[in-house]
Protein backbone atom coordinates (compact mmCIF):
# COMPACT_ATOMS: atom_id res chain seq x y z
CA UNK A 1 0.00 0.00 0.00
CA UNK A 2 1.29 3.86 -0.42
CA UNK A 3 2.38 5.82 1.99
CA UNK A 4 0.02 8.40 0.45
CA UNK A 5 -3.19 5.50 0.50
CA UNK A 6 -2.35 4.49 4.61
CA UNK A 7 -2.11 8.25 5.69
CA UNK A 8 -5.67 8.06 3.70
CA UNK A 9 -6.92 5.05 5.21
CA UNK A 10 -5.58 6.42 8.93
CA UNK A 11 -7.52 9.77 8.12
CA UNK A 12 -11.10 7.84 7.70
CA UNK A 13 -10.41 5.75 11.00
CA UNK A 14 -9.54 9.11 13.31
CA UNK A 15 -12.60 10.82 11.31
CA UNK A 16 -15.13 7.82 11.55
CA UNK A 17 -14.26 8.26 15.76
CA UNK A 18 -15.58 11.26 15.52
CA UNK A 19 -18.91 10.65 14.66
CA UNK A 20 -21.29 13.84 15.08
CA UNK A 21 -19.01 16.21 15.58
CA UNK A 22 -18.22 16.25 11.67
CA UNK A 23 -19.60 18.40 8.74
CA UNK A 24 -20.41 15.99 5.68
CA UNK A 25 -19.10 17.70 2.33
CA UNK A 26 -20.18 15.96 -1.21
CA UNK A 27 -17.62 17.87 -3.46
CA UNK A 28 -18.03 16.80 -7.30
CA UNK A 29 -19.75 13.36 -6.53
CA UNK A 30 -17.10 12.09 -3.57
CA UNK A 31 -18.50 12.10 0.10
CA UNK A 32 -15.40 13.53 2.72
CA UNK A 33 -15.41 13.94 6.18
CA UNK A 34 -13.76 17.04 7.40
CA UNK A 35 -12.88 18.72 10.77
CA UNK A 36 -14.69 22.53 10.83
CA UNK A 37 -11.90 25.13 10.71
CA UNK A 38 -13.47 26.77 13.77
CA UNK A 39 -16.23 25.07 16.27
CA UNK A 40 -19.65 24.76 14.77
CA UNK A 41 -21.46 24.93 18.18
CA UNK A 42 -24.73 23.08 17.62
CA UNK A 43 -27.72 21.75 19.34
CA UNK A 44 -28.43 18.52 18.19
CA UNK A 45 -32.13 18.88 19.07
CA UNK A 46 -32.48 22.16 17.15
CA UNK A 47 -30.19 23.85 13.98
CA UNK A 48 -30.67 28.16 14.15
CA UNK A 49 -28.85 30.09 11.09
CA UNK A 50 -29.66 33.17 10.03
CA UNK A 51 -29.95 33.56 5.91
CA UNK A 52 -28.34 36.55 3.88
CA UNK A 53 -28.14 37.23 0.16
CA UNK A 54 -27.28 40.15 -2.00
CA UNK A 55 -25.57 42.44 0.45
CA UNK A 56 -22.06 43.25 -0.68
CA UNK A 57 -22.46 46.47 -1.07
CA UNK A 58 -20.84 49.28 0.57
CA UNK A 59 -22.12 52.66 -0.59
CA UNK A 60 -25.15 54.56 1.31
CA UNK A 61 -28.42 54.16 -0.84
CA UNK A 62 -31.18 56.51 -1.64
CA UNK A 63 -31.97 58.19 1.91
CA UNK A 64 -30.55 55.94 4.16
CA UNK A 65 -27.78 57.87 6.48
CA UNK A 66 -26.41 54.66 7.53
CA UNK A 67 -24.93 50.96 5.67
CA UNK A 68 -28.40 49.74 5.15
CA UNK A 69 -25.96 46.16 5.71
CA UNK A 70 -24.95 47.82 8.94
CA UNK A 71 -28.61 47.87 10.12
CA UNK A 72 -28.74 44.23 8.54
CA UNK A 73 -25.85 43.24 10.73
CA UNK A 74 -27.39 45.07 13.96
CA UNK A 75 -30.79 43.35 13.46
CA UNK A 76 -28.95 39.75 13.04
CA UNK A 77 -26.86 40.77 16.23
CA UNK A 78 -30.22 41.21 18.51
CA UNK A 79 -31.58 38.28 17.77
CA UNK A 80 -28.79 35.83 17.59
CA UNK A 81 -28.04 37.39 21.18
CA UNK A 82 -31.83 35.91 22.27
CA UNK A 83 -31.95 32.85 19.94
CA UNK A 84 -28.32 31.81 19.65
CA UNK A 85 -27.28 30.88 15.89
CA UNK A 86 -24.57 28.32 14.99
CA UNK A 87 -23.74 29.99 11.37
CA UNK A 88 -24.32 32.20 8.64
CA UNK A 89 -25.58 31.39 5.11
CA UNK A 90 -25.67 33.09 1.99
CA UNK A 91 -27.13 32.66 -1.13
CA UNK A 92 -24.56 35.46 -3.30
CA UNK A 93 -23.52 38.42 -4.86
CA UNK A 94 -21.66 38.36 -1.64
CA UNK A 95 -19.07 41.04 -3.27
CA UNK A 96 -20.07 43.25 -6.20
CA UNK A 97 -16.53 45.06 -6.24
CA UNK A 98 -14.30 41.84 -7.15
CA UNK A 99 -11.16 43.97 -7.70
CA UNK A 100 -10.68 44.59 -4.20
CA UNK A 101 -11.35 40.72 -3.08
CA UNK A 102 -7.93 40.14 -4.14
CA UNK A 103 -6.84 42.69 -1.62
CA UNK A 104 -8.82 41.11 1.28
CA UNK A 105 -10.47 44.65 1.63
CA UNK A 106 -13.73 43.76 0.55
CA UNK A 107 -14.33 40.67 3.15
CA UNK A 108 -12.67 42.58 5.94
CA UNK A 109 -14.89 45.16 5.51
CA UNK A 110 -17.76 42.08 5.63
CA UNK A 111 -16.11 40.96 8.66
CA UNK A 112 -16.11 44.44 10.11
CA UNK A 113 -19.12 44.90 9.92
CA UNK A 114 -20.78 42.06 11.24
CA UNK A 115 -17.96 42.29 14.33
CA UNK A 116 -21.31 42.98 16.57
CA UNK A 117 -22.36 40.01 18.55
CA UNK A 118 -19.74 37.96 17.63
CA UNK A 119 -21.34 37.17 14.22
CA UNK A 120 -17.62 37.33 12.29
CA UNK A 121 -16.23 34.65 14.41
CA UNK A 122 -19.45 32.32 13.37
CA UNK A 123 -18.75 29.66 10.30
CA UNK A 124 -19.96 31.71 7.11
CA UNK A 125 -21.47 29.23 4.48
CA UNK A 126 -21.19 31.30 0.96
CA UNK A 127 -23.12 30.59 -2.21
CA UNK A 128 -21.64 31.74 -5.38
CA UNK A 129 -24.44 34.65 -6.96
CA UNK A 130 -23.83 36.38 -10.76
CA UNK A 131 -21.71 39.38 -9.43
CA UNK A 132 -19.23 36.66 -7.90
CA UNK A 133 -19.14 34.75 -11.19
CA UNK A 134 -18.48 38.06 -13.23
CA UNK A 135 -14.72 37.68 -12.24
CA UNK A 136 -14.36 34.49 -11.43
CA UNK A 137 -15.95 31.08 -9.97
CA UNK A 138 -12.95 30.10 -7.73
CA UNK A 139 -11.49 33.40 -5.43
CA UNK A 140 -13.55 31.25 -2.76
CA UNK A 141 -10.47 28.83 -2.39
CA UNK A 142 -8.11 32.22 -1.69
CA UNK A 143 -10.94 33.51 0.80
CA UNK A 144 -11.45 30.03 2.66
CA UNK A 145 -7.59 30.28 3.20
CA UNK A 146 -7.26 33.52 4.51
CA UNK A 147 -10.95 33.40 6.85
CA UNK A 148 -10.47 30.57 8.92
CA UNK A 149 -14.25 30.68 9.26
CA UNK A 150 -15.48 30.85 5.85
CA UNK A 151 -16.36 28.09 3.23
CA UNK A 152 -17.06 29.12 -0.20
CA UNK A 153 -16.04 25.91 -2.48
CA UNK A 154 -16.99 25.58 -6.09
CA UNK A 155 -20.87 24.78 -6.65
CA UNK A 156 -22.21 21.93 -6.95
CA UNK A 157 -21.72 20.71 -3.92
CA UNK A 158 -23.39 19.39 -1.14
CA UNK A 159 -23.38 19.71 3.13
CA UNK A 160 -25.28 17.47 5.71
CA UNK A 161 -25.27 18.41 8.89
CA UNK A 162 -26.71 16.21 12.26
CA UNK A 163 -29.75 17.53 13.68
CA UNK A 164 -31.55 14.92 16.52
CA UNK A 165 -31.73 11.22 15.45
CA UNK A 166 -31.11 12.48 11.84
CA UNK A 167 -29.47 14.88 9.20
CA UNK A 168 -30.04 18.38 7.50
CA UNK A 169 -28.78 18.29 3.72
CA UNK A 170 -28.10 21.55 2.07
CA UNK A 171 -27.02 21.52 -1.76
CA UNK A 172 -25.33 24.57 -3.38
CA UNK A 173 -25.85 24.80 -7.31
CA UNK A 174 -23.87 27.22 -9.63
CA UNK A 175 -24.75 30.71 -10.30
CA UNK A 176 -24.40 29.68 -14.12
CA UNK A 177 -26.97 26.93 -13.66
CA UNK A 178 -29.82 29.07 -14.93
CA UNK A 179 -28.13 29.62 -18.22
CA UNK A 180 -29.22 26.14 -19.29
CA UNK A 181 -31.69 26.65 -22.09
CA UNK A 182 -34.66 27.65 -22.81
CA UNK A 183 -34.80 31.24 -21.52
CA UNK A 184 -36.44 34.49 -22.72
CA UNK A 185 -35.61 36.99 -20.42
CA UNK A 186 -34.03 40.13 -21.24
CA UNK A 187 -32.03 39.91 -17.35
CA UNK A 188 -31.06 36.15 -17.70
CA UNK A 189 -29.37 37.28 -21.14
CA UNK A 190 -27.32 39.97 -19.79
CA UNK A 191 -26.30 37.67 -16.80
CA UNK A 192 -25.13 34.48 -18.69
CA UNK A 193 -23.46 36.93 -21.22
CA UNK A 194 -21.24 38.16 -18.64
CA UNK A 195 -20.65 34.78 -16.44
CA UNK A 196 -17.52 33.23 -16.69
CA UNK A 197 -18.47 29.62 -17.48
CA UNK A 198 -17.02 26.79 -15.75
CA UNK A 199 -19.50 24.32 -16.23
CA UNK A 200 -21.74 22.62 -17.91
CA UNK A 201 -25.21 23.26 -17.16
CA UNK A 202 -26.08 19.67 -18.69
CA UNK A 203 -23.59 17.73 -16.57
CA UNK A 204 -24.75 19.68 -13.35
CA UNK A 205 -28.06 18.86 -13.90
CA UNK A 206 -26.77 15.34 -14.45
CA UNK A 207 -25.13 15.87 -11.07
CA UNK A 208 -28.34 17.24 -9.39
CA UNK A 209 -29.96 14.15 -10.39
CA UNK A 210 -28.11 11.28 -8.54
CA UNK A 211 -27.08 13.45 -5.86
CA UNK A 212 -30.93 14.58 -4.87
CA UNK A 213 -32.25 10.66 -5.36
CA UNK A 214 -29.13 9.55 -2.81
CA UNK A 215 -30.25 12.60 -0.61
CA UNK A 216 -34.42 11.13 -1.01
CA UNK A 217 -33.39 7.02 0.06
CA UNK A 218 -31.58 8.28 2.85
CA UNK A 219 -34.29 7.76 5.89
CA UNK A 220 -32.23 9.98 8.01
CA UNK A 221 -32.38 13.13 6.63
CA UNK A 222 -34.75 15.05 8.28
CA UNK A 223 -35.04 18.02 5.80
CA UNK A 224 -33.77 19.20 2.38
CA UNK A 225 -32.63 22.17 1.16
CA UNK A 226 -30.96 23.47 -2.30
CA UNK A 227 -29.80 27.17 -2.34
CA UNK A 228 -29.46 28.61 -5.81
CA UNK A 229 -28.74 32.37 -6.46
CA UNK A 230 -31.69 33.23 -9.18
CA UNK A 231 -35.35 32.31 -7.89
CA UNK A 232 -37.70 30.14 -9.30
CA UNK A 233 -40.11 31.81 -9.19
CA UNK A 234 -40.18 35.81 -8.41
CA UNK A 235 -42.26 39.21 -8.49
CA UNK A 236 -39.40 41.45 -9.17
CA UNK A 237 -38.49 44.21 -11.42
CA UNK A 238 -34.95 42.54 -11.17
CA UNK A 239 -36.11 39.61 -12.62
CA UNK A 240 -39.35 37.59 -13.48
CA UNK A 241 -39.71 33.48 -13.44
CA UNK A 242 -36.91 31.68 -14.91
CA UNK A 243 -38.48 29.62 -17.71
CA UNK A 244 -35.29 27.53 -17.33
CA UNK A 245 -35.24 26.68 -13.84
CA UNK A 246 -39.06 25.75 -13.91
CA UNK A 247 -38.56 23.04 -16.75
CA UNK A 248 -35.19 22.07 -15.71
CA UNK A 249 -34.59 22.52 -11.96
CA UNK A 250 -38.51 22.19 -10.47
CA UNK A 251 -39.00 18.88 -11.97
CA UNK A 252 -36.09 17.42 -9.94
CA UNK A 253 -37.17 19.18 -6.95
CA UNK A 254 -40.79 17.36 -6.97
CA UNK A 255 -39.62 13.78 -7.40
CA UNK A 256 -36.88 13.90 -5.19
CA UNK A 257 -38.76 15.36 -2.09
CA UNK A 258 -36.98 19.06 -1.47
CA UNK A 259 -38.35 21.03 1.48
CA UNK A 260 -36.79 24.47 -0.12
CA UNK A 261 -34.94 26.42 -1.93
CA UNK A 262 -33.01 29.27 -0.64
CA UNK A 263 -32.56 31.70 -3.18
CA UNK A 264 -31.33 36.02 -3.35
CA UNK A 265 -31.37 37.89 -6.67
CA UNK A 266 -33.99 39.63 -6.13
CA UNK A 267 -32.97 42.42 -4.41
CA UNK A 268 -36.44 42.47 -2.02
CA UNK A 269 -37.90 39.75 -0.03
CA UNK A 270 -40.26 36.99 -1.30
CA UNK A 271 -42.12 34.00 0.05
CA UNK A 272 -43.50 31.20 -2.19
CA UNK A 273 -45.14 27.84 -2.15
CA UNK A 274 -45.26 25.39 -5.12
CA UNK A 275 -47.29 22.49 -4.70
CA UNK A 276 -46.05 18.92 -5.63
CA UNK A 277 -47.13 17.70 -8.63
CA UNK A 278 -44.22 14.68 -8.88
CA UNK A 279 -42.54 16.30 -11.60
CA UNK A 280 -45.31 17.34 -13.60
CA UNK A 281 -46.53 20.66 -13.16
CA UNK A 282 -47.48 22.58 -16.13
CA UNK A 283 -45.60 25.29 -17.42
CA UNK A 284 -47.80 28.40 -16.87
CA UNK A 285 -46.18 31.21 -18.09
CA UNK A 286 -46.11 34.33 -16.39
CA UNK A 287 -47.45 37.39 -17.78
CA UNK A 288 -44.50 39.59 -16.62
CA UNK A 289 -45.82 43.56 -16.94
CA UNK A 290 -44.06 45.47 -19.26
CA UNK A 291 -43.82 47.95 -17.08
CA UNK A 292 -41.70 46.12 -14.79
CA UNK A 293 -38.84 45.08 -17.38
CA UNK A 294 -35.48 47.34 -16.58
CA UNK A 295 -34.13 48.45 -12.69
CA UNK A 296 -36.79 52.05 -11.63
CA UNK A 297 -33.79 54.62 -12.97
CA UNK A 298 -33.33 56.71 -16.02
CA UNK A 299 -30.25 58.43 -17.52
CA UNK A 300 -29.41 61.36 -16.41
CA UNK A 301 -25.93 63.47 -17.18
CA UNK A 302 -24.36 60.27 -17.82
CA UNK A 303 -25.33 58.59 -14.65
CA UNK A 304 -28.42 56.50 -13.34
CA UNK A 305 -30.81 58.38 -11.42
CA UNK A 306 -32.95 56.13 -8.76
CA UNK A 307 -36.55 55.67 -9.58
CA UNK A 308 -37.98 56.66 -5.96
CA UNK A 309 -41.45 57.59 -6.99
CA UNK A 310 -42.73 58.81 -10.32
CA UNK A 311 -41.93 62.39 -10.01
CA UNK A 312 -38.37 62.05 -10.10
CA UNK A 313 -37.15 63.57 -13.45
CA UNK A 314 -33.88 64.69 -15.36
CA UNK A 315 -33.83 68.26 -15.52
CA UNK A 316 -31.53 67.74 -18.43
CA UNK A 317 -32.65 65.54 -20.59
CA UNK A 318 -36.58 65.53 -19.39
CA UNK A 319 -36.52 61.82 -18.77
CA UNK A 320 -39.06 60.97 -15.89
CA UNK A 321 -39.65 57.81 -13.87
CA UNK A 322 -43.41 58.79 -14.63
CA UNK A 323 -44.44 55.75 -16.69
CA UNK A 324 -42.12 53.02 -14.83
CA UNK A 325 -42.55 51.14 -11.60
CA UNK A 326 -41.13 53.07 -8.77
CA UNK A 327 -39.90 51.83 -5.20
CA UNK A 328 -42.76 53.67 -3.88
CA UNK A 329 -45.03 51.80 -5.97
CA UNK A 330 -43.57 48.57 -5.51
CA UNK A 331 -42.83 48.45 -1.87
CA UNK A 332 -44.74 45.26 -0.57
CA UNK A 333 -47.28 42.79 -2.00
CA UNK A 334 -50.91 43.19 -0.92
CA UNK A 335 -51.33 40.77 2.05
CA UNK A 336 -51.96 40.96 5.03
CA UNK A 337 -50.48 37.60 5.87
CA UNK A 338 -48.22 37.28 8.91
CA UNK A 339 -48.28 33.61 9.96
CA UNK A 340 -49.03 30.64 7.93
CA UNK A 341 -48.30 26.85 8.81
CA UNK A 342 -47.87 23.88 5.96
CA UNK A 343 -47.89 20.61 6.18
CA UNK A 344 -44.20 18.88 5.37
CA UNK A 345 -44.01 17.29 1.73
CA UNK A 346 -47.16 18.36 0.19
CA UNK A 347 -45.13 21.73 -0.92
CA UNK A 348 -41.92 23.29 -2.29
CA UNK A 349 -40.98 26.29 -0.46
CA UNK A 350 -38.97 28.97 -2.21
CA UNK A 351 -37.71 31.53 0.49
CA UNK A 352 -36.06 34.60 -1.65
CA UNK A 353 -34.06 36.65 0.33
CA UNK A 354 -32.07 39.41 -1.25
CA UNK A 355 -32.69 42.34 0.92
CA UNK A 356 -30.01 42.14 3.12
CA UNK A 357 -27.59 45.40 1.63
CA UNK A 358 -27.80 46.35 -1.72
CA UNK A 359 -30.15 48.92 -3.65
CA UNK A 360 -33.78 47.55 -3.20
CA UNK A 361 -35.71 46.49 -6.49
CA UNK A 362 -39.13 46.95 -6.07
CA UNK A 363 -42.08 44.44 -6.79
CA UNK A 364 -43.88 43.98 -10.23
CA UNK A 365 -47.10 43.64 -8.37
CA UNK A 366 -49.11 42.86 -11.41
CA UNK A 367 -46.75 40.09 -12.41
CA UNK A 368 -47.96 37.72 -9.61
CA UNK A 369 -46.80 34.09 -10.76
CA UNK A 370 -49.90 31.47 -11.57
CA UNK A 371 -47.67 28.79 -10.23
CA UNK A 372 -47.40 29.67 -7.02
CA UNK A 373 -48.78 30.65 -3.90
CA UNK A 374 -47.21 34.00 -3.00
CA UNK A 375 -47.34 34.61 0.54
CA UNK A 376 -45.11 37.24 1.52
CA UNK A 377 -43.23 39.72 -0.47
CA UNK A 378 -41.64 43.09 0.67
CA UNK A 379 -39.04 45.75 -1.30
CA UNK A 380 -37.06 46.30 2.17
CA UNK A 381 -34.17 45.49 3.97
CA UNK A 382 -33.66 42.59 6.31
CA UNK A 383 -32.89 38.45 6.88
CA UNK A 384 -34.43 35.23 7.41
CA UNK A 385 -34.24 33.55 10.85
CA UNK A 386 -34.56 29.56 10.12
CA UNK A 387 -35.46 26.83 12.85
CA UNK A 388 -34.91 23.84 12.35
CA UNK A 389 -35.73 20.65 14.69
CA UNK A 390 -36.85 16.80 13.66
CA UNK A 391 -40.55 18.21 14.05
CA UNK A 392 -41.00 21.92 12.65
CA UNK A 393 -38.95 24.40 10.57
CA UNK A 394 -39.59 28.14 11.15
CA UNK A 395 -38.57 30.32 9.06
CA UNK A 396 -39.30 34.11 10.24
CA UNK A 397 -38.15 37.77 7.49
CA UNK A 398 -36.88 40.23 10.04
CA UNK A 399 -36.87 43.68 9.21
CA UNK A 400 -33.55 45.36 9.55
CA UNK A 401 -34.57 48.95 10.57
CA UNK A 402 -37.42 47.97 13.21
CA UNK A 403 -36.09 44.40 13.82
CA UNK A 404 -39.58 43.28 13.60
CA UNK A 405 -40.35 39.96 12.83
CA UNK A 406 -42.38 40.44 9.39
CA UNK A 407 -43.47 37.07 8.58
CA UNK A 408 -43.48 33.82 9.82
CA UNK A 409 -43.92 30.28 8.18
CA UNK A 410 -43.86 27.26 9.79
CA UNK A 411 -43.82 23.89 8.51
CA UNK A 412 -44.66 20.63 10.60
CA UNK A 413 -44.09 16.83 10.13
Amino acid sequence: MKESSIIVFLLLIFLSILGKNLVSFTLNQKEYKLLEKTTLNLDYSMLRFHLIGDYGMFNTLMKFPILPLELTAQAMAKYAKENPISFIMTVGDNFYDMEKVYHNSVVSKTMEIFNAGDLNKLPWYLLYGNHDCYFNDYFGDMIEKIFDNIFMPRCPWNMTLPLGNGFVSFTFLSCTLICMRPYQNYHVERQCSKSKFYYDPAKEYKWIEDHLKYISNQPNILWNFVLIHNPIFSVSTANGDSESLILNLLPLLEIYNVDAVLSGHTHNMQYHTIKKQNGTSPYIKQEYDPVCIGYPKIPCDGKKIYCYNKNVTCPSSGFTCNNLTTYEDGISWANNKKYVEYKKGKEIHQIVQGGSGADLSPLCLNSTTPMTQLDFALADFGFTEMTLTENYMKIRYIHSNSTEVLFESVIYT
